[in-house]
C-alpha cells in the first residue's frame, strides 16, 4: 500500500488537534479541526507518540521522509504537553513492619558450656563455631561471663543473649555487650514475660527476635481484615510486632521431639501464626539426630538458619553444619 503524502506545510488545525488528543480529548474538540481527519493527520499523531517515547519501539510504517515542518509542530506539542514520568506504584495498602533482626546468620545457641565444659572455658568451642561458618553466637542468660562474650567477639562472632525472658535480661545484655536479644517463647508465661521486657525497653536499639515452638502463639485472628492482604495470624504475633519484635527463630526438631518437619513448621509459622520474618533452628542436641535428618528441606535456606545446641554436638555435626 502506498504511503500517504503529507502536505507541504502544517495546516493550522493540526497543532491544537494533536494537543487535544494527547491530553486525552479533555475539553472541547478544536473547532478548526475537520470533521474527518485526513490520513496524514493520524500518521502525524502516530509519529509524534513514537518520538515522545524515550526508548521507542520500531519506527511506525508511515511516510519515509518526515517534512521539516513536522519537527516544528512536534516541539510545540512537547511544550504544551510535556512528558511526565509515571507516578511510582502506590505502596501496599498494609505494608509489613520492618525486620527487627539484622545480625548475620547462621546463629549457634549455647547453654551451660561456658560455665561447665573445659573446651568452652577456653577457645576450643568458639573455634568450632568459627570453623563451621557461624556468624552469631547466642549466649544463654546467666550462663556466661563478660570474658566469654569478649572471647567470642575477638574471634569475629556477633554476640546475642537468649533465654526464657527474665527480669535480669537487661543485666545479661549489658554484661555481654550484646548486639542481639532473643526471648524464648514456648508457652503463655514466656510470651507474657517477653512482652513485659519489651515494654520495659529491654533490647531496645539491638537486633531483636524470639525463638519459639509456637506454644504461646495460640490466640488466632486475622490482620488487615477486609483487604487483599488479609492474613491469618495470632494476637501474640501482632503484639510482639507492635513492640518491634518481628523476627522469629522457629525451633525445628527431627525424630520423636516434633511431629512436624522443617517444611511443616515453617509453613505453619508463616501461614497460620502470621510470622513476618522467620528462620529455622535445627535441633542437634540428641545423639540420634543429624543434619541429614533435616535434609533436603534445610538446604533451601542456604546459610539462613540457626542451630540448637552447641555443647552436645559431635565432630560430624560440626562438619555437616559447615557444609550446609
Amino acid at each position: 500500500m502506498a504511503l500517504t503524502r503529507w502536505p507541504a506545510e502544517a495546516p493550522a488545525w493540526l497543532l491544537p488537534w494533536e494537543i487535544w488528543l494527547l491530553r486525552g480529548k479533555k475539553g472541547t474538540r478544536p473547532s478548526t479541526a475537520p470533521a474527518t481527519i485526513p490520513q496524514f493527520g493520524w500518521e502525524f499523531d502516530k509519529w509524534t507518540r513514537w518520538r515522545r517515547v524515550n526508548k521507542p519501539p520500531p519506527r511506525p510504517d508511515i511516510i519515509e521522509t518526515i517534512p521539516k515542518w513536522a519537527y516544528g509542530v512536534l516541539r510545540q506539542v512537547m511544550i504544551a504537553v510535556p512528558l511526565v514520568e509515571p507516578p511510582p506504584p502506590p505502596p501496599p495498602a498494609n505494608p509489613d513492619p520492618p525486620d527487627s533482626w539484622h545480625l548475620q546468620l547462621p546463629i549457634m545457641f549455647t547453654s551451660h558450656g561456658f560455665l561447665l565444659d573445659s573446651d568452652w572455658k577456653n577457645d576450643e568451642g568458639i573455634d568450632r563455631c568459627v570453623a563451621a561458618g557461624i556468624k552469631t553466637i547466642a549466649l544463654q542468660g546467666g550462663m556466661f561471663s563478660v570474658l566469654d562474650a569478649d572471647r567470642c567477639r575477638n574471634k569475629g562472632l556477633k554476640v546475642a543473649v537468649w533465654g526464657s525472658p527474665s527480669s535480669r535480661d537487661a543485666e545479661y545484655l549489658a554484661l555481654a555487650g550484646a548486639e542481639g536479644y532473643i526471648g524464648q517463647v514456648e508457652g503463655p508465661g514466656e510470651y507474657e514475660a517477653l512482652i513485659r521486657n519489651l515494654d520495659a525497653g529491654v533490647g531496645r536499639g539491638m537486633s531483636i527476635s524470639f525463638v519459639t515452638t509456637f506454644s504461646g502463639l495460640n490466640t488466632f485472628t486475622s490482620r488487615n481484615v477486609g483487604t487483599p492482604q488479609e492474613h491469618p495470624t495470632t494476637v501474640e504475633t501482632e503484639e510482639l510486632a507492635e513492640r518491634g519484635c518481628t523476627r522469629a527463630l522457629v525451633e525445628c526438631y527431627a525424630g520423636d521431639m516434633s511431629p512436624m518437619s522443617v517444611e511443616q513448621m515453617m509453613f505453619t509459622g508463616t501461614r497460620w501464626r502470621g510470622l513476618y520474618y522467620s528462620n529455622p533452628v535445627i535441633g542437634l542436641a540428641k545423639p540420634d539426630v543429624y543434619v541429614s535428618s533435616y535434609q533436603p528441606k534445610i538446604d533451601e535456606y542456604g546459610r539462613q538458619f540457626g542451630v540448637y545446641l552447641a555443647e552436645p554436638m559431635r565432630a560430624i555435626d560440626w562438619q555437616a553444619v559447615k557444609a550446609l
